[in-house]
């Protein structure tokens, strides 16, 4: 019998469906024209009429006119994607069935060809968040206005955001890099672009790191400029280098004392001590970036100096640092005084065990100090990775030897001539 409904005239003959089940149409039904599900390819229509199944039952569809007409079997109708821009069906089951359809975004949605143009996606997860200016197509997706001009799904508008030092554009969602970016400072202070962004307009930089401080357009808000008593730019601070800095004595006594404190403790637990007019012996002041200048590339923290029998020890430490960079130097500073206290100054690798000693600090801070814990790690994380041989080679030296026995460094000082 003949498969189109209401027909029911003896088949003459039958269209073989691949995989489908035959569909038997009688002489009259083999001219009229077939339609086929677009996505499976069983045959949902004979003319106008709809077909049934091998077990009777009607084939369900629907036929969609315009450009791009098609029909789809009940099946594959339940799982019809639509192009969100303009409601088209493109596809069905996971694949196209019209031509010129285009998969955007993760996960992916399918956009016909007309509409791709207008796709616009998570600048961060490349999620399709809209279409044109006014369908969203993530209902809790925002667009950030210039000079960010990006788009965020739900997802990720709550997370942080970093923005260009210089003129504020978004470069950065969570750990995402969402523009083209220059990065300085360990990877926390960005600018955007090359050559053709902020970064191609850096003018002056940090003397400690070499970060931007001054674009042709303006210092940095945060950055600070060091001026002699003519008025001149002597030094510069990058904006995080420039955070609670110590300009002035009053401000830096008590953390000073804090690591003259450490010394005196450090020193016992290694089975010495510090005599009993050491702290008398020892004076120290803030210095300029002129006074501490290093080569070309670096600058100096810091300078001891030990006069006379009596040994007097003269400490400068660089002005503007922040307290714990301060305290880190001042270590470092008064390791060289104890070292020339008891006479082993001259240590080929004595930069290296002075740094060990700072880093000794630094670890005490990480221990007792919630507050400091996570920036004295990554001050110990810049001695660690210092790869300068007299200051960081010798350090790492020094800190694997005494590893498992840190009570034993000041034995090891007096005792060891050489690490090579």
């Amino acid at each position: 019998m003949c498969d189109v409904v209401g027909c029911g005239a003896k088949s003459t003959g039958a269209v073989k469906i691949p995989t489908f089940p035959d569909v038997g149409l009688c002489a009259a039904h083999q001219l009229a024209q077939r339609h086929r599900c677009a996505c499976c390819g069983r045959v949902v229509r004979v003319g106008a009429a709809k077909v049934v199944d091998g077990e009777r039952q009607v084939i369900e569809s629907e036929h969609y006119d315009g450009t791009h007409g098609i029909d789809l079997c009940a099946g594959c109708d339940a799982t019809r994607e639509r192009c969100p821009g303009c409601g088209k069906t493109v596809g069905a089951k996971n694949r196209a069935v019209i031509e010129g359809t285009v998969p955007v975004g993760t996960p992916q949605v399918r956009v016909c060809g007309t509409c791709r143009a207008s796709a616009v996606q998570c600048a961060a997860c490349d999620k399709l968040v809209r279409m044109g200016a006014d369908t969203r197509v993530d209902p809790r997706s925002v667009s950030l206005p210039q000079p960010s001009n990006i788009d965020l799904c739900g997802v990720c508008v709550p997370r942080r955001r970093t923005p260009c030092a210089g003129c504020g554009k978004v470069v950065k969602v969570g750990v995402k890099d969402v523009a083209p970016l220059t990065a300085y400072h360990n990877r926390e202070l960005f600018l955007c672009g090359g050559m053709s962004g902020c970064a191609g307009k850096v003018s002056s930089t940090c003397t400690l790191c070499a970060a931007p401080v001054r674009l042709t357009t303006g210092t940095l808000t945060g950055a600070i400029e060091i001026l002699n008593k003519k008025d001149e730019v002597v030094a510069a601070r990058c904006p995080l280098d420039a955070k609670d800095v110590l300009a002035e004595r009053p401000k830096a006594e008590k953390y000073f004392d804090e690591v003259l404190g450490f010394m005196d403790e450090w020193a016992q637990a290694c089975g010495s001590s510090l005599p009993t007019d050491f702290r008398g012996r020892v004076t120290w002041q803030l210095a300029g970036d002129h006074e501490l200048a290093g080569d070309e590339l670096t600058q100096t923290l810091g300078l001891c100096v030990t006069r006379g029998t009596a040994k007097y020890h003269n400490i400068k430490v660089l002005t503007h640092l922040a307290p714990l960079r301060f305290q880190r130097t001042a270590a470092h500073e008064l390791a060289h005084a104890f070292a020339n206290e008891i006479g082993f100054g001259t240590r080929s690798y004595i930069e290296g065990y002075c740094n060990y000693v700072a880093s000794r600090f630094l670890q005490r801070v990480i221990d007792r100090d919630t507050t400091r814990r996570a920036a004295a790690a990554a001050l110990l994380a810049e001695l660690t990775g210092n790869t300068d041989l007299t200051y960081g080679a010798a350090f790492v030296k020094i800190s694997a030897k005494l590893a498992t026995s840190p009570a034993e460094a000041v034995k090891f000082l007096r005792n060891t001539a050489t690490i090579d």
